[in-house]
């Protein structure tokens, strides 16, 4: 085998053969099976009780009650009544009710027809909680506590992203380079045997064995210090890494990272314009402060009908039976009302203004997250697009080398150049794929940074 086609082989990679993990693939694996991706969800799960809980507050009740009174065998009361009570969600409860009594002693007033009586009727606020209530604030601020936890569970996952990105990122720049390592020691190795033969036949200078021989020594040295940098970041790597189960996973021994090609490509500026409107619905620090302000406009609102007077009507139709002296007519009804006002309202417009207060700095908080998410997209946007012509540029840079070590080697094959020249040709295109790799690594890392900016992952298909 000749020198040009090892140089060939090796450079292309057509000698290595290991098990490849794309970066996508990578990061799925990290947000489906990482313990933080766990822990998110049960974030979700104890806001979704949440709202379970603060809907239980609209269950029908049923309540009864039963007092009865005997003495000396004469039967002094027996009261029984029972209620079913139906709150909806527009502050207006429904009421049944069934109440029976009888005895010798009872009240006049709570004499009832000898089947008892029957009562269906509504309780409706006026003006105090007629816009919303206890219950129904809880219920709105635990569904918008559900969308800030859907925003903390993003928020998390994107963070664990970028973090397993740039780690994936690091350990693909250093695999390259303890690659490129050891493919130039086994080009010296080979050179060093070359130029001992010629040394041999008579067709070099011995002088040439000692470069030979301090390129080799040279190069285990890069070789040495790119393995163990490499070493460090397949560590790294794997430490993302988890299975079904949630135990720990390891990379698979000779796994190593794939190069792929660029996911998302920048355009122009219109582009940026569609990542920033997408950031506005998807990006989970805004998703967050929206809930906040949700959260606010409902505690605002109950704050503010505390300012109206509190108004309660009570309306219930009853019936017994049609042949007893009680109860006889079919237009019988029970009905009471009941208001109440503070004159001076000291306490509630206390809090109706802490309440505006509090919306306010959350609407101001949202503002300025947004303005910095906005910001942020641009910045990656561009830094994306400068790695993007910097990898293009330096492939240039990486095949203008080859060309030159590839010329020296057809000089040095002819006897018209020095194993010196040779080897600071290949020295250069080697230090061009080390560039190279490191600016892929960049490209990556920035990738990703991109899809947190907006706030989604993948963005690619976006």
């Amino acid at each position: 085998m000749s020198a040009r086609v090892l140089v060939a082989l090796l450079l292309t990679g057509r000698l290595l053969s290991a098990q490849e993990i794309r970066l996508d693939d990578y990061l799925r694996q990290v947000r489906a099976r990482h313990p933080v991706a766990r822990q998110a969800q049960l974030i979700v799960d104890v806001a979704e009780a949440e709202v379970r809980g603060a809907g239980g507050a609209f269950e029908p009740s049923l309540s009864a009650s039963w007092d009865s009174k005997t003495f000396g065998g004469k039967s002094y009361y027996d009261e029984l009544g029972v209620k079913l009570s139906v709150p909806t969600a527009l502050g207006v409860d429904f009421k049944l009710g069934y109440d029976r009594a009888a005895g010798a002693n009872l009240n006049p007033e709570s004499a009832l027809p000898k089947n008892g009586l029957w009562s269906a009727g509504v309780s409706i606020p006026i003006g105090q909680r007629m816009l919303t209530d206890e219950r129904r604030t809880a219920v709105e601020v635990a569904r918008a506590g559900r969308v800030n936890a859907e925003g903390e569970r993003t928020a998390s996952l994107n963070k664990l992203t970028l973090t397993a990105a740039k780690d994936w990122a690091l350990w693909y720049e250093t695999e390259r380079r303890a690659t490129l390592g050891r493919e130039g020691v086994t080009l010296a190795e080979f050179r060093l045997g070359a130029v001992r033969s010629r040394v041999r036949n008579g067709d070099a200078a011995g002088i040439d064995t000692v470069e030979a021989l301090l390129e080799v020594e040279r190069r285990t040295v890069t070789r040495l210090e790119a393995d163990a940098a490499a070493y460090s970041a397949r560590l790294a790597a794997g430490l993302h890494l988890w299975d079904e189960a949630g135990r720990a996973a390891e990379l698979v021994p000779g796994q190593r990272p794939a190069p792929s090609a660029p996911q998302l490509q920048f355009t122009d500026s219109a582009q940026i314009d569609r990542w920033i409107a997408l950031a506005d619905r998807s990006h989970p620090d805004l998703i967050k402060l929206s809930a906040k302000v949700r959260q606010s406009e409902a505690q605002r609102t109950f704050a503010m009908q505390a300012l109206l007077p509190a108004i309660a009507l009570d309306l219930s139709s009853i019936g017994g039976s049609a042949n007893e002296a009680v109860g006889a007519s079919s237009r019988d009804f029970k009905g009471g009302a009941s208001a109440k006002l503070a004159p001076l309202l000291v306490k509630d417009r206390a809090k109706f203004s802490q309440a505006s207060a509090k919306l306010e700095r959350d609407r101001l908080e949202f503002e300025r997250v947004r303005r910095e998410t906005t910001n942020a997209i641009r910045d990656a946007a561009r830094t994306l697009a400068a790695l993007g012509a910097q990898v293009a540029r330096q492939e240039s840079a990486v095949d203008y080398a080859r060309q030159l070590r590839d010329g020296e080697q057809q000089r040095f094959d002819a006897g018209e150049s020095s194993l010196l020249l040779v080897n600071l040709r290949e020295r250069t295109l080697l230090d061009e794929q080390g560039k190279l790799a490191a600016l892929e690594a960049k490209r990556h890392a920035a990738e990703a940074a991109l899809a947190v900016a907006v706030g989604i992952f993948p963005l690619a298909a976006r």
